[in-house]
């Protein structure tokens, strides 16, 4: 199923191995555009690679379903704060 797809790429994630998370991150995104946790783990993907358009692209997807999911919303104010300059959306 695509949320235990979502789950292997965060396990993936947290043992550094971002190739393979990554894939299956696109493999969820590809089935399904919104799926929240596979947004999230994008945004992250792209954190740890400083592209930060792309992170913060995921984030707000993720949020536009489900404005309260913490990480999101945290990761998204720290791109806009410390790399993008905009503090305020």
């Amino acid at each position: 199923s695509l949320s235990l797809k979502a789950d292997l790429a965060g396990s993936l994630y947290r043992g550094k191995a971002l190739a393979e998370a990554e894939a299956k991150v696109r493999e969820v995104l590809a089935a399904s555009p919104g799926h929240q946790a596979a947004l999230v783990m994008a945004g992250n993907l792209a954190l740890d690679r400083r592209e930060w358009k792309a992170a913060r692209q995921a984030y707000e997807k993720a949020l536009a379903d489900s404005p309260r999911h913490f990480e999101a919303a945290n990761n998204l104010a720290w791109i806009l704060a410390k790399e993008l300059g905009e503090p305020q959306k």
